[in-house]
């Protein structure tokens, strides 16, 4: 039996238009209302600059700061994952397995190769920057102020990747389908719906069309992955791997999410973000084909 194709699996189940209007409706709700009560929750201040305790500071108090601040980011997004795994199961009557992959089963092989392969991708880009702009770097390693902070982003950034996906290129994707089976359209349309979502970010101050685009040609290159692969996995091992790299190793101020980092940049520059950003997505993409064809060619013969 052939594999489905992950677009045609989109017609599975109830897909009413007033369905996907309520579930969309459903889960922001949902996100809005647990960011407001982690919020409640930990929303004290501590000091420092941007309600973060300053490096002179106990280091482990530092650390922990700097959790408690990425928690109060990331958790609210544990009520997207819930709020589509409710509308899939309950509203559209569909297999949540189907908005993760056309296959019969979860492909986690799949999802590291994703991560380790963008991770090395980031690390070995942000090293020719190093290289080119030493004086781009502060370099604050300490391993008391570092480790109770990369312990909780290890714990913590798997559940806005995973939300992410599910929804963007899960959840509207598959949605986005149902208009048009044509992949440029759900792949521009499911793009530009989650560069609007984040042109909140502080970063789009820094030059709005070139970071808008960043958000675009980041999307493109998941959803692209994803049709490639015929599921999330992979993309959401890139999302991870982003996330936590520019959690734990790399950050800058004035960051949607300042963390407590290993090296620091001075400022942020867009241009280089996303000429790094393409570059490395074109070779990403360029591996994961060859990759696909090799194993392609390695299949015996039909008789």
């Amino acid at each position: 039996m052939l594999r489905q194709d992950y677009i045609d699996v989109a017609g599975q189940g109830k897909n009413d238009w007033w369905r996907y209007l309520l579930a969309v409706s459903l889960v922001l709700s949902l996100w809005i209302g647990l960011r407001f009560i982690v919020s409640s929750i930990l929303g004290f201040s501590v000091s420092g600059e941007n309600g973060i305790v300053s490096n002179s500071e106990n280091e482990i108090r530092f650390a922990i700061s700097y959790a408690i601040y990425y928690a109060k980011a990331q958790l609210p997004f544990a009520a997207v994952i819930l709020g589509v795994v409710l509308v899939v199961r309950a509203l559209h009557r569909r297999s949540l397995l189907r908005v993760v992959t056309a296959a019969n089963h979860i492909s986690w092989k799949r999802l590291g190769q994703g991560f380790g392969l963008y991770f090395g991708l980031l690390t070995f880009a942000t090293l020719v920057e190093y290289g080119l702009h030493p004086s781009m770097f502060d370099v604050s390693f300490g391993i008391m102020r570092l480790l109770p902070f990369a312990i909780a982003a290890l714990f913590l950034a798997p559940i806005q990747s995973v939300a992410e996906e599910l929804f963007f290129r899960g959840y509207l994707g598959q949605g986005l389908a149902l208009i048009t089976k044509r992949r440029v359209f759900v792949s521009l349309m499911s793009s530009l719906l989650y560069m609007v979502a984040h042109l909140r970010n502080p970063e789009i101050f820094a030059c709005p069309p070139l970071v808008a685009c960043y958000y675009f040609m980041f999307a493109l290159l998941l959803v692209l992955v994803t049709f490639r692969t015929q599921g999330l996995e992979c993309a959401i091992g890139i999302h991870l791997a982003n996330n936590l790299f520019y959690s734990v190793f790399v950050n800058y101020p004035g960051a949607s999410l300042e963390t407590a980092s290993i090296f620091a940049m001075k400022d942020f520059d867009p241009v280089s973000r996303f000429v790094s950003l393409v570059s490395i997505g074109i070779v990403f993409y360029l591996v994961l084909c060859l990759r696909k064809k090799s194993s392609m060619s390695e299949l015996p013969p039909r008789s």
